[in-house]
């Protein structure tokens, strides 16, 4: 997924639609559920001294997940696991991600959602 810096994008993207516009990204859930193991990859690492900040969106507010930062690769860098982060999510929430930061080129990105 191609994204320029500061994009939304629907969590489920075909990996080339991201917008500047929250509204064209949301999805809603269709179900109460957990969002979490958000998993990035990116292709190029942000840089030395930049970073690259993925967050999971709940009704139009930004809720930090992920963030990959310096030069090189590997975890922390171009790949990076929010591990016990979670956010919940009652049926009808609005859901997108949203991509803050400095890092070119690729971006890959899954996540689990459990049904309670």
């Amino acid at each position: 997924m191609s994204l320029s810096n500061n994009d939304y994008f629907p969590p489920n993207s075909s990996g080339q639609n991201s917008t500047n516009t929250l509204a064209l990204a949301e999805a809603l859930t269709p179900v109460a559920c957990t969002v979490k193991n958000l998993y990035v990859q990116i292709a190029t690492a942000p840089g030395a001294g930049k970073s690259d900040t993925i967050y999971v969106v709940k009704n139009g507010v930004n809720h930090l997940f992920v963030v990959l930062s310096g030069a090189g690769s590997g975890a922390g860098i171009t790949t990076v696991n929010s591990g016990a982060t979670t956010l919940s999510f009652s049926a009808g929430d609005a859901i997108a991600l949203y991509e803050g930061g400095q890092s070119p080129g690729n971006t890959n990105y899954g996540f689990e959602a459990t049904i309670p």
